[in-house]
């Protein structure tokens, strides 16, 4: 079973987007952020403009 998490994906135009994604990886978003050709991303369920994106927040449940 995959755990799914939830992110907060904040724009550089003031917007901030609610995304769930199964297994967070920091590491693996950055890579496809920054992968020269792309002209939209799919973080879980929300596709957004890698140019857009100023920062993702993993949101921890307690």
């Amino acid at each position: 079973m995959r755990l799914i998490e939830k992110v907060e994906v904040y724009t550089q135009d003031g917007n901030k987007v609610i995304a769930h994604i199964q297994n967070y990886d920091a590491e693996e978003l950055n890579r496809r952020i920054n992968e020269k050709n792309s002209i939209t991303i799919r973080i879980g369920d929300v596709i957004v403009d890698p140019r857009n994106i100023l920062k993702i927040v993993p949101v921890r449940e307690s």
